[in-house]
């Protein structure tokens, strides 16, 4: 419909059913799509909680007919990707159509082929080990202090008690600090 359409219908709402409505400027809807054939790779690589997760797929991407819509298709050999991770790769790619290539727009009407792809212990083969060495101190501060005093030599020094705080609450002697 055109715009005159649209006002058509908004005068008639207005005045025959007596809604009140809001009009605002008509938003062109920007949508972005591929036009020919591409190869993408991808890897996903996080820690949590001291372990390694980690995943590596590579895609096709294929043009469709306008209207089409997405489509998603598992080639990979068996084994390289398991199916519990497929239907992730399936949503990470619906995700990142959200956001477009070029313009930021939703991107509409492309295939997405699974091709190949690698998974958690295939780097390693499951004979990784991990060591952790100390590195050095660093100084900890409290909430509104610097953390040195006029050396510049980082000590834990005791707060003092605030007064009035409901516990019984004494001076520190200055020579003691």
């Amino acid at each position: 419909m055109g715009e005159l359409h649209l006002q058509a219908v908004c005068d008639r709402l207005v005045h025959e059913y007596k809604v009140q409505i809001e009009i605002g400027k008509p938003e062109v809807i920007y949508v972005e799509t591929i036009r020919k054939e591409a190869e993408a790779e991808g890897k996903y690589i996080r820690a949590i909680s001291r372990h390694y997760m980690y995943g590596h797929v590579k895609l096709r991407l294929e043009p469709r007919e306008a209207g089409s819509g997405y489509q998603f298709a598992n080639e990979s050999s068996e084994g390289a990707v398991p199916r519990e991770f497929v239907e992730p790769v399936n949503l990470g790619i619906q995700e990142a159509m959200k956001g477009g290539i070029l313009a930021g727009y939703e991107m509409i009407d492309l295939r997405a082929v699974l091709r190949d792809g690698t998974h958690m212990r295939s780097i390693t083969h499951g004979r990784a080990n991990y060591s952790m060495h100390f590195a050095r101190y660093e100084p900890a501060t409290h909430p509104g202090e610097s953390g040195t005093d006029e050396a510049g030599v980082t000590a834990n020094r005791p707060r003092l008690p605030k007064s009035g705080g409901g516990f019984a609450t004494a001076k520190l002697d200055p020579e003691s600090e």
